[in-house]
């Protein structure tokens, strides 16, 4: 194989990548015995009888990155040779692969900037996080892709218009918590975080939806369209888009932009509950991230809605029956073309206007998970989950286990089965090398044997010190 050819497939294998993802998914620190990131998802996991306490190294204490998408797979894109690298792209096998809705691509971030907890009279952990914390969501239809790729022919007729949609739902924010895990007895433990949030950016579209009806009769396309979208920052922006201007200016950086940092605040709550009906089994439900955020620093309403622009212009819509000989004449001088395309700008006006505020919601989890104990160092978990990004619900199935071994290794292997997802290993490694604990965990590792298979991109890593390490869980948990 020629240097250009690997070139060009590793270049596509890390878009593919990149791109491809599925449902997002609990970090393997919710399952690894040695890590007190437990808490993070379960807030009544049992750490006070692991741990007297911890502190996150700052800034390295967690680095977490997933990117994640429903539809997109690298089959269904390209031919392949018997080798598995691509000679040619399917577009009308991958637009038929797409869901007619609420296909996804997804990103999440998340970084301990600052953490700690503590143990405090036997029975209490409470625990301090400061956190950067950043999710992007763009949901497409399937037409969004199909009509471009398939051409308007596909879509003929009133009753199969093309139905194009778009939606971003993208927010940046801090988030400070102070959290309480109580062991209520043996059997019974519950914990809690109350977060502060304070949104650094966000935008969020409320509507951006076309339809696009080609005539059976004549093939003239009709265009109707809706567009409302809202946004915020931190660092001060004004948009003037009436007029055709489309301008966007942005204040100098100065420390204004650091108390503009904390102007969109908003609160949240983690919720969990943990339940040992016989010694070996636990029963544990959390609820993660119920919150939401009031957005007012340069905060901006942008809208766009069909307009009389000329001739084109019928009952509301944009219809195109073809060109008319003025039309023709005009697009053949070069200035007259540049005239032409930009009269077309008419019939799509944006505005844009400053508002006061706006409020939106985090992304809530939910989580039920049930553990077993097969002796001291081993134990395995079946964990239902589910997240609710942008009014809808994106449920998976994890089946994972853990291990530890001499006080010092942590091993943890999880598969996950997700709607159209199903190839979704990961592995978990922690290493306590005194007080201090090391771990690294990637949801999906099947890419290092076949990069063809590549699905998804979700990796954490970080540093933890730790102190008054009880060596036996087991006896602590009997004593309590």
């Amino acid at each position: 194989m020629t240097m250009k050819k690997r070139t060009v497939t590793l270049v596509l294998a890390m878009f593919m990548a990149m791109l491809s993802a599925s449902a997002q998914e609990t970090p393997l620190t919710h399952f690894m015995y040695l890590n007190p990131y437990q808490l993070r998802t379960d807030p009544s996991a049992e750490v006070l009888l692991l741990y007297k306490g911890y502190v996150a190294v700052p800034g390295i204490g967690n680095l977490g990155i997933g990117l994640y998408n429903s539809s997109i797979r690298y089959k269904n894109i390209f031919e392949t040779d018997a080798e598995g690298y691509p000679i040619s792209l399917t577009a009308n096998k991958f637009a038929n692969s797409l869901k007619q809705k609420n296909n996804y691509l997804h990103l999440d971030l998340d970084e301990a900037l600052l953490g700690f907890g503590f143990r405090f009279a036997k029975k209490f952990f409470f625990t301090f996080d400061y956190r950067l914390r950043g999710n992007a969501n763009i949901s497409f239809s399937k037409d969004l892709i199909g009509f471009p790729l398939m051409g308007n022919l596909n879509y003929l007729g009133d009753e199969n218009p093309a139905k194009l949609s778009l939606g971003i739902q993208a927010s940046l924010y801090q988030e400070i918590s102070l959290g309480i895990q109580h062991q209520l007895s043996p059997k019974i433990s519950w914990g809690a975080h109350a977060k502060l949030l304070f949104g650094a950016f966000n935008v969020n579209t409320r509507n951006l939806n076309a339809t696009i009806t080609t005539s059976e009769d004549d093939y003239s396309m009709f265009l109707q369209y809706d567009a409302d979208a809202r946004l915020a920052s931190a660092i001060p922006i004004q948009l003037n888009l009436d007029n055709g201007k489309y301008e966007v200016t942005m204040a100098d950086l100065d420390l204004s932009i650091l108390s503009n940092a904390f102007k969109n605040v908003g609160a949240g709550i983690d919720l969990g509950f943990r339940y040992k009906p016989i010694d070996k089994v636990t029963l544990a439900v959390s609820v993660l991230d119920l919150g939401f955020i009031h957005w007012k620093t340069s905060a901006q309403h942008v809208s766009s809605a069909m307009s009389d622009g000329g001739h084109f212009y019928h009952d509301g819509g944009f219809l195109f029956s073809g060109l008319s000989e003025d039309d023709i004449m005009q697009l053949a001088d070069e200035d007259g073309r540049a005239a032409f395309l930009d009269s077309l700008a008419d019939y799509f006006p944006l505005h844009s206007e400053a508002i006061s505020g706006y409020s939106t919601f985090t992304n809530p989890r939910i989580l039920i998970q049930g553990q077993y104990d097969l002796n001291k160092s081993n134990r395995i978990f079946l964990l239902a989950q589910g997240t609710f990004v942008n009014h809808s619900f994106r449920p998976a199935l994890t089946v994972a286990y853990n291990g530890h071994f001499f006080h010092v290794f942590d091993i943890c292997v999880s598969y996950t089965l997700a709607r159209r997802s199903y190839g979704n290993l990961g592995v978990g490694l922690g290493f306590d090398i005194g007080p201090v604990n090391v771990f690294f965990t990637a949801h999906n590792i099947i890419p290092a044997i076949d990069w063809t298979r590549w699905s998804k991109i979700t990796a954490s890593t970080g540093i933890v010190v730790n102190w008054g390490h009880i060596k036996d869980y087991w006896a602590e948990r009997r004593r309590k």
